[in-house]
């Protein structure tokens, strides 16, 4: 949900990262966010969202994934 696509941002800007996820048939059990291959932050728990302000990204391109988990 959050940075909206093809988002630009300075490498010093801090970007809230985030993104929503269900399951229709148990619970959602961990959210992973990953800057490529590289895992950024893993959350277990909603809001799925965090700040980038502890940390920056060097210059180019960034292609950001979220990976849901469930109790199955």
């Amino acid at each position: 949900t959050n940075p909206a696509d093809n988002s630009v941002f300075g490498n010093t800007d801090s970007v809230t990262i985030g993104a929503s996820a269900s399951d229709t048939d148990g619970s959602v059990t961990n959210v992973q966010f990953f800057d490529g291959l590289v895992l950024l932050r893993s959350i277990s728990a909603p809001p799925y969202s965090f700040s980038t302000a502890a940390f920056t990204f060097p210059l180019g391109l960034h292609t950001l994934t979220a990976v849901a988990s469930d109790n199955v």
